[in-house]
């Protein structure tokens, strides 16, 4: 935990929202407060959206928000180590908001805002957030994971630059970018799924993907699917279909209107358990 002060005072008067829990995750990420976006800003207010973007933005980073009452926060807390979270309750500052804070084990270890005055009112009512990680990724998995992104923002750049040389129309195949960024997303999606991807195929006019259960922690056909649904933005198209050797197949379209192109992906069967056991 590297604490983060927070850049932004509430002043609701002159439409400035706190930015304390954006610090919060700042601290508890080890990011500077300009690598974590102001949720509360950009969503006026309003508390759906701002919770999305929020959850959306630590998924990024491996991690879901989970918020629990103090009492129930107590059951994270083991011999393992320190364990650092958000603790929020009423401001001190009589303005009828909340705030949050670092905490260490339930203990308050440090206020983003310039006063350090904590929180107010009965500790027994505050709550407590925490980093829950996603699929158990170490923090060096979470490293290659963010270093695989930082590629692909620089892939995709690249590969644009190569498509405006190339003649007007309709481009399809690996050299699409728009195909390069889906594979690197199902890529990294499906790696954090016990899977391991490839390409095959022409890539003259759709991709062809495999899927193969690469760790004893493969999840079944129907959660990866889902999974690349939701890293990609692509819509399959109906159930997937039995193919021989037992793969299943399904295909995932982009999800524009008259979009002609698709991904064609193919999902090896994982071995029964006793099999891999003894494999």
């Amino acid at each position: 935990m590297t604490p983060v002060d927070q850049e932004f005072i509430h002043d609701p008067d002159n439409g400035q929202y706190g930015d304390c829990q954006r610090a919060v995750v700042a601290s508890l990420l080890d990011l500077p407060i300009t690598a974590v976006p102001h949720f509360l800003q950009e969503a006026a207010g309003e508390p759906v959206t701002y919770w999305e973007r929020l959850q959306a933005f630590v998924r990024s980073h491996g991690f879901v928000y989970l918020n629990v009452p103090v009492r129930a926060g107590q059951a994270f807390f083991g011999d393992d180590g320190d364990v650092f979270h958000e603790i929020s309750g009423p401001s001190p500052r009589g303005n009828g908001v909340g705030h949050a804070v670092v905490g260490c084990n339930g203990q308050i270890v440090f206020d983003p805002h310039p006063s350090r005055a904590g929180l107010a009112g009965d500790p027994a009512t505050w709550e407590h957030a925490y980093l829950v990680r996603i699929n158990a990724v170490s923090p060096c998995e979470l490293g290659m994971l963010q270093a695989e992104n930082a590629g692909l923002e620089a892939a995709n750049l690249h590969l644009s630059r190569m498509v405006d040389e190339l003649q007007s129309g309709p481009v399809f195949g690996i050299i699409d970018p728009d195909y390069a960024a889906a594979f690197t997303k199902a890529r990294i999606a499906a790696w954090q799924h016990g899977y391991a991807i490839t390409l095959h195929g022409s890539f003259t006019r759709d991709l062809d993907l495999v899927a193969v259960p690469w760790t004893d922690r493969a999840c079944d056909a129907e959660t990866l699917v889902a999974a690349l649904e939701y890293r990609t933005g692509l819509k399959r198209q109906g159930p997937p279909s039995d193919k021989p050797h037992g793969r299943k197949a399904v295909s995932l379209l982009f999800p524009a209107f008259e979009d002609p192109r698709w991904i064609d992906l193919s999902v090896l069967p994982r071995m029964p358990a006793q099999e891999v056991a003894t494999a």
